[in-house]
This record gives structure tokens, C-alpha cells and sequence, in this order.
């Protein structure tokens, strides 16, 4: 958790008016990227 705890993420089950808000293959990038893994682009 500590590779991604600047994300700015809150606890709970729903996100507050402040939440970041990032689609789903940019979130996959930085997820991907904070844990090593490499990303397959498919366009």
C-alpha cells in the first residue's frame, strides 16, 4: 500500500466530492506501474 498511498484515496466504501477520479486504463497504468508490471497497449 505504501507504492500507492499519494493517490489520494479515502477510506470507505464510496468516494467523497474530493476523490480523484481517473478511467479504468489510466488507473491500470498507474497500478501496473507502481507494482512493476509491464503494460500492453492495445490500441
Amino acid at each position: 500500500m505504501d507504492r500507492i498511498s499519494d493517490w489520494g484515496w479515502e477510506e470507505g466504501l464510496k468516494p467523497g466530492r474530493k476523490a480523484p477520479f481517473w478511467h479504468v486504463d489510466d488507473f491500470r497504468d498507474r497500478f501496473t506501474t507502481a507494482y512493476g508490471l509491464k503494460v500492453h497497449s492495445y490500441d
